[in-house]
């Protein structure tokens, strides 16, 4: 048993190194081999970080499926010795997983999850991040004012702390809600601030978009200069 722990680890730090070396799947075989060497302990510790390392793994690779799967162990592992960091950011993860996988409900439940745990720990940023990412659910099932709340909420977090990337998302989402919604002032003046900080932040893929949106506006109002701009 002894040996099987160092191994064990060993496999754990090739692992890491063939993972930071993008070898990915390398990096699997050496977990799962670290995993296979305690059958009768998989909740420990030292397994349960292969395991997230597979579900980085997975997610880099795009397998969401597999991904999901990981992350969902490990969750159970840090819910039962109340990890209350790994639980914030363990759920955090799931949502962005579930948020791709355009499973709503369960993207939803996994960042009110995350949301708690980060009150807890009075972690503005993670409960701020988790809140823009609601707010997106919302945006997607066309529930737009429940959206605009979120977004808002998000916001002042975001400028208060000068995350000028995330503050611009939140004013694009806001800018994006107004125009599905014909409040044509409101949207170009979101808009416009998102382009701002978009360029302030060095986001071009961000700010393209952004721009994309501002010019579909302006051409629907007829108002071809202001597309041209």
């Amino acid at each position: 048993l002894k040996n099987d722990t160092i191994l064990a680890h060993s496999y754990i730090q090739i692992g890491l190194t063939n993972f930071l070396l993008q070898k990915y799947d390398t990096a699997l075989n050496f977990y799962d081999s670290a995993i296979v060497r305690f059958p009768m302990h998989k909740d420990s510790s030292i397994l349960i970080r292969a395991i997230a390392n597979k579900g980085n793994i997975f997610m880099y690779k795009g397998d969401y499926e597999q991904a999901t799967k990981n992350f969902l162990t490990v969750l159970e592992y840090y819910n039962r010795v109340n990890d209350t960091v790994s639980q914030a950011k363990i759920n955090g993860t799931l949502g962005n997983l579930f948020l791709s996988k355009k499973n709503y409900k369960e993207a939803r439940y996994h960042y009110k999850m995350s949301v708690d745990y980060f009150k807890l720990l009075n972690n503005k940023r993670g409960v701020a991040i988790c809140i823009q990412n609601l707010g997106i659910i919302d945006k997607r099932e066309e529930k737009y004012d429940s959206a605009l709340v979120k977004f808002e909420k998000a916001a002042i977090y975001f400028n208060k702390s000068k995350q000028f990337n995330s503050l611009a998302q939140c004013y694009a989402n806001i800018g994006e809600i107004h125009k599905i919604e014909k409040r044509n002032a409101n949207a170009i003046e979101f808009l416009q601030k998102s382009i701002s900080l978009f360029k302030r932040a060095n986001s071009p893929r961000d700010l393209s978009v952004a721009l994309v949106q501002l010019a579909e506006l302006y051409v629907n109002l007829k108002d071809f200069n202001g597309a041209i701009k």
